[in-house]
This record gives C-alpha cells, sequence and structure tokens, in this order.
C-alpha cells in the first residue's frame, strides 16, 4: 500500500503545482509563470512515470532517500510556488510624492479644461448677441468754438 501513497502524494502535488501556475499563466502577470509552468508539467511527467513503475513493480516498497526523493521534491516545488505567488501578489508602497504630483497635475489639467470650455461659451454667447443686434450708428455731433458765440 505505501509503494502506491508516496509516489500518489507527489503526482497529486505536482498536479496541484501545474494546475495553480496555469492559473497564475492566466493572469496579469503571466509572463513570470511561464517557466514555472513548464517545470511543472515536466515533474508531472516524471511523477506520473514513478507511479506507473511502482504498478509494475511487484514486491515490497523499500523506503529510501531516491524513493522518497520525488515526494520532497513535489513538496519543496509546490511551496516555492506558492511562495513566488504571495512574492509577486504583495503590494509595493507608492511614492506618494509622485503621487501627489500626479494627482495635482491632473486637477490642474481638469480646471484648465473646465475654464478653457467655460470661456469658449462666453465667447460663442458674446458673439450671438453681436451678430443679432442691429447696429445703430451713432454720429458724432462737432461742435466748433465758433458755434457758442
Amino acid at each position: 500500500m505505501i509503494n502506491f501513497i508516496v509516489p500518489t502524494t507527489a503526482l497529486l502535488l505536482t498536479f496541484l503545482a501545474s494546475i495553480a501556475t496555469l492559473r497564475y499563466l492566466l493572469t496579469r502577470q503571466g509572463i513570470y509563470w511561464a517557466i514555472p509552468f513548464l517545470i511543472s508539467l515536466i515533474l508531472f511527467y516524471q511523477n506520473l512515470t514513478t507511479l506507473l513503475k511502482a504498478a509494475e513493480m511487484e514486491g515490497d516498497f523499500i523506503i529510501s532517500f531516491s524513493s522518497l526523493l520525488p515526494l520532497v521534491l513535489s513538496i519543496l516545488w509546490y511551496a516555492l510556488i506558492q511562495a513566488f505567488h504571495f512574492a509577486l501578489k504583495t503590494e509595493r508602497e507608492y511614492n506618494k510624492y509622485v503621487d501627489q504630483s500626479r494627482k495635482t497635475y491632473n486637477e490642474a489639467r481638469f480646471v484648465l479644461l473646465t475654464e478653457r470650455r467655460r470661456t469658449r461659451k462666453e465667447q460663442i454667447e458674446n458673439k450671438t448677441k453681436a451678430t443679432n443686434k442691429p447696429i445703430v450708428p451713432s454720429v458724432p455731433v462737432y461742435h466748433f468754438p465758433d458755434d457758442d458765440k
């Protein structure tokens, strides 16, 4: 029975590692997960062949370092994938100066655009008022110095 437990557990762990890396491959940081996905598939294939050899083997399972190596490697690989995932998932603190300057710049752009819109509306209103009103020409009145007498 133990000759199936060790390779099956190793195969299950590498299957979980392959599925996890495939899931992480389809996220925003997918470029980082291409090589771990290939390594997980290679380890999965290796553990699958180990399980098939254990199924064909007759006799007692001898516990040795070489027989437990796939299980230890699978445990370490799955732990490494989870640690790598959480390391990529953690957020870094942003530079507050850069963040504030970006906000100030965006606010200034917004104020500039609203003032331009308001000025453009006023210019259009003044233009329509000027074009729609009739112009009454004013005739200047001249006073000559001799007229006062």
